[in-house]
């Protein structure tokens, strides 16, 4: 497999800096208040360099969602290897909460319509929504799952705690993040868990 090019590696390198600024604008600010012009500014480049690289806000946006998707796949990966799939399912929960709550993401829990419809979300989305769901099934199969939990239902809401804002729980001092974490996964897991195995 041919090596990339210096040229392709510095347009990625900038690319990834574009989306690690937008990914953190977006959850400041909210997608209706940022703008490529402050996404431009907060990386000392011209609008123009920008639209060499993304379409529009709606572009940019598609992308920083996909990414994070994209990375909490990579987690459930690597929790995969040789573990029970309860254990899985807990780690990457842990795990993905533990990374989501060291950026600011009040802006990140309500993604617009324009977003959450966007074909590349819509086929991310479904396609960690069948690895979260197998998971589930196979916990029920190794005997650690009730059986009765609905697989859909559980799937879904286990990745919407991504979405959830509890920045405030932190910002207050109720709770660390790791606090936070863990209550969120605890919650998650009792309710899954078969009612047979201890706790």
């Amino acid at each position: 497999m041919p090596q990339p090019s210096i040229k392709e590696r510095q347009r990625q390198v900038r690319e990834d800096a574009i989306l690690e600024a937008a990914h953190a604008l977006l959850g400041q600010q909210g997608y209706a208040e940022m703008s490529m012009d402050n996404l431009a500014a907060q990386l000392g480049i011209s609008k123009a360099t920008l639209y060499q690289h993304f379409e529009s806000k709606e572009d940019v946006a598609v992308h920083v969602v996909v990414r994070l998707m994209q990375r909490g796949e990579a987690l459930l990966a690597e929790a995969t290897v040789g573990q029970p799939a309860i254990g899985v399912l807990e780690c990457w929960l842990r795990r993905g909460l533990e990374l989501r709550m060291a950026t600011p993401s009040q802006g990140m829990s309500a993604l617009p319509h324009n977003i959450t419809q966007h074909p590349r979300y819509q086929q991310q989305n479904a396609q960690m929504h069948a690895q979260v769901s197998a998971l589930i099934e196979r916990a029920k199969a190794e005997g650690d799952a009730d059986p009765a939990v609905a697989t859909a239902i559980a799937a879904r809401m286990m990745m919407r705690l991504f979405r959830g804002d509890y920045d405030d729980f932190v910002e207050n001092k109720q709770y660390t993040r790791e606090e936070l974490s863990a209550a969120l996964v605890a919650l998650v897991m009792n309710g899954l868990r078969a009612r047979s195995i201890e706790r």
